[in-house]
């Protein structure tokens, strides 16, 4: 199981960030959480098979319409899963 810490920085929140995320992982199967950084970021824990993360960061390193990634940082890690 491979997981993924992402951070996103720009014009992430108020414009849907979260329901694009949450949605996108329904959609890949993917588990793990999104919520919003008192700094104004994004932060994003998820956990799936490789091929399924790569696909998904993808899809968030540009996010819904109304909103302007502007940074990611990107912590990669292996182990037994959290999220069921």
């Amino acid at each position: 199981m491979q997981r993924l810490h992402v951070t996103l920085h720009g014009r992430v929140q108020g414009v849907g960030f979260r329901a694009f995320v949450a949605r996108r992982a329904r959609e890949l199967g993917v588990r793990g959480e999104v919520r919003n950084a008192f700094d104004g970021a994004v932060e994003i824990v998820a956990e799936a098979d490789v091929a399924v993360l790569e696909s998904f960061l993808e899809d968030v390193r540009v996010g819904p319409p109304l909103a302007r990634v502007e940074r990611v940082e990107v912590v990669r890690g292996e182990g037994a899963a959290r999220y069921r």
